[in-house]
């Protein structure tokens, strides 16, 4: 006769649970992505970009017609998200629009850095609210000492401070005919690169320009930062009096842990400038087929200065971003459809026009400053 066994309520749950966990692993039932609707089988890099594909399609119809059904349709699985439940249920032009699915958002994402530096060089940090602080170094602070023997060793610490990260707001108007929201390939296609241009300028003109206020943005070239200045020799008033021994002192002032990881950033008024330097054996510093500027990569930002011909102006940089800056990315675009109203001289009404309102939340701050020296002309 079988010998009877006896189970504790425990057990039993747990004999069940481990069942059911079986089971659902047999039938591939664990890999089901419910938020994306990836379903066992669409494991595949060409299955996944065509889910992405028709989500944001879907998205895209959706804003255009204003089924607010479909809109919310996308969102299956995301139900703890408030701020998406809210946008949902109660989202108009008037209240900000429409939380963009993460398939277009990343579009939008991957696009910018072509056409911009920020992103691609500044230490990117994402932000899961409207605010983080990021620990930084402030000071190492700690000494290597050879003490005798049975001596002690002297303590030493390092001194860490914050860098706070507050995600603000940039927006964007694009307009066009109505005939482009007829065809929802083009129109994903046209605004996904529209917006990265325009947003990848935007973050760049804070990263080189902001002025501390409006947003609270501080510019590698702004007279509030922390960045070191090399000024040019007296007589020097103009980015065109630039010569080898002043690359030389602006890469002699970058601390050596930095320079690793550096690479020069100027407006293409001023590169024009650096390739007819020469050396002191007389070759070229610019060299175009490794892309190279006296052994360091370099990039042309257009909104890097462009005026580099007048005294006491900055006019390029030598940095390393990832270490010299954050960048933190709240990870929230919103989209809006405008119908009615003026954009720049066009009436959408009179016109037959509609215009795209796109909305991100990012922010961009120094953490280590001296990892970045800027190049300044001499004053006249």
């Amino acid at each position: 006769m079988p010998e009877l066994i006896q189970l504790s309520m425990d057990q039993f749950k747990d004999a069940i649970a481990d069942t059911i966990r079986t089971l659902i692993t047999s039938l591939n039932l664990d890999k089901v992505d419910l938020r994306h609707s990836v379903f066992p089988g669409m494991d595949n890099k060409e299955d996944l970009a065509r889910t992405a594909g028709e989500r944001t399609r879907k998205f895209m119809r959706g804003i255009v017609t204003g089924d607010i059904n479909l809109l919310r349709e996308l969102q299956t699985g995301v139900i703890n998200d408030g701020e998406v439940r809210t946008s949902l249920t109660e989202g108009t032009p008037a209240q900000g629009g429409y939380l963009v699915p993460d398939e277009f958002m990343n579009t939008v994402v991957v696009l910018i850095p072509q056409y911009g530096v920020a992103r691609r060089y500044c230490r990117v940090i994402p932000m899961t609210s409207d605010t983080k602080r990021i620990p930084k170094l402030s000071t190492v602070g700690i000494t290597t000492y050879w003490p005798g023997e049975g001596a002690a060793i002297t303590a030493s610490q390092p001194v860490f401070g914050e860098i706070p990260l507050t995600a603000k707001k940039a927006g964007q108007i694009i307009p066009m005919t109505n005939e482009l929201l007829e065809d929802t390939d083009l129109l994903v296609a046209l605004l996904t690169d529209l917006a990265a241009q325009q947003f990848a300028y935007a973050e760049d003109n804070q990263l080189f320009n902001g002025n501390a206020s409006s947003p609270a943005i501080t510019g590698i070239f702004n007279a509030g930062s922390g960045a070191t200045v090399v000024t040019m020799g007296t007589g020097k008033i103009s980015g065109a009096d630039i010569d080898y021994g002043d690359l030389v002192d602006l890469e002699e002032a970058v601390p050596g842990n930095y320079l690793a990881g550096a690479r020069y950033f100027m407006h293409r008024n001023m590169f024009k400038y650096i390739r007819k330097i020469k050396d002191d054996a007389g070759g070229y510093v610019y060299v175009a087929k490794e892309k190279l500027i006296n052994e360091y990569g370099y990039e042309k930002a257009e909104a890097a200065p462009s005026t580099v011909t007048t005294a006491a102006t900055k006019v390029l940089c030598l940095a390393n971003l990832s270490q010299s800056h954050v960048f933190g990315d709240r990870k929230r675009m919103t989209l809006a459809l405008l119908k009615e109203g003026t954009v720049g001289s066009d009436n959408l009404g009179e016109k037959d026009m509609s215009a795209f309102r796109f909305i991100e939340r990012v922010d961009i701050q120094e953490s280590q400053p001296t990892a970045c020296v800027v190049l300044k002309t001499a004053a006249a």
